[in-house]
């Protein structure tokens, strides 16, 4: 089980029931929270439900956004592209897309 803590007054520990070390993790005003593990991310709806997504392809690094109306981003590299996903504050989550095409990702 992982634990993993919310910062200054974002709410309480949360247990994870699964899934590897959380990464990184995001949260704000009108926002749930969202944790970024090795191969997917989850997030919290308005109710507080708990959304996942794995990342195909075992990207080099997940990058979230908080973006308005407490909806948030997510983009990856797979490949020679940049993928996203997009979701709102109400827990809907848009289908993967790429966003740049052949792109050489390195990591440093």
């Amino acid at each position: 089980m992982v634990r993993a803590t919310a910062q200054s007054g974002y709410g309480d520990p949360v247990r994870l029931a699964a899934g590897g070390a959380v990464t990184d993790a995001a949260a704000g005003p009108d926002h749930g929270l969202v944790l970024v593990e090795a191969r997917g991310v989850r997030f919290q709806d308005a109710g507080g439900r708990w959304h996942r997504f794995d990342v195909p392809g075992g990207p080099m690094a997940i990058r979230v956004a908080l973006l308005e109306k407490g909806g948030g981003l997510a983009a990856w590299d797979q490949g020679d592209a940049v993928y996203v996903r997009t979701w709102t504050r109400d827990g809907a989550l848009t289908a993967p897309h790429a966003v740049l095409t052949d792109v050489a990702t390195v990591w440093t």
